[in-house]
C-alpha cells in the first residue's frame, strides 16, 4: 500500500529543512499552549524553522541523513528546528519568550 501524498510531501519538505540548515534540532513541545508556541514561532521567525510533524514522518525524514541519531530523541509531541545561528543563542531567545502558564489538572 502507497503511503498517502501528503506524508510524502511532508517527509520531502522535512529533509529539505533538515539538509538545508547547519544547525537541527529536536524540541519537545508537550504541553506547551498553543498561544506560547505562537510566540515562540515569531521570536524565531527571522532565525529559524520550527517544523510539528508526525513523530513517524521526522524519523523517516532523518533516515540515512547524518543526524539520524536525532531519531533517538523523538518522542512525544515533538517539533523540528533549524536554524542558520548559533544554537546557544536560540536558546536564549527562547527563554526569554518563556510565559508563565498555571498549571492544569493532572500536571
Amino acid at each position: 500500500m502507497m503511503p498517502a501524498e501528503w506524508k510524502i510531501k511532508e517527509v520531502e519538505g522535512l529533509k529539505e529543512i533538515i539538509s538545508s540548515y547547519p544547525v537541527v534540532g529536536i524540541v519537545g513541545i508537550r504541553g506547551i499552549p498553543a498561544s506560547q508556541m505562537h510566540e515562540m514561532r515569531k521570536t524565531l521567525r527571522e532565525n529559524a524553522v520550527v517544523r510539528v510533524s508526525k513523530n513517524r514522518l521526522i524519523k523517516h525524514a532523518l533516515e540515512g541523513s547524518e543526524l539520524s541519531k536525532l531519531s533517538d530523541y523523538i518522542e512525544g509531541e515533538t517539533a523540528v528546528l533549524a536554524t542558520n545561528m548559533n544554537p546557544f543563542k536560540i536558546f536564549r531567545q527562547l527563554e526569554k519568550a518563556k510565559m508563565k502558564v498555571p498549571a492544569k489538572g493532572g500536571e
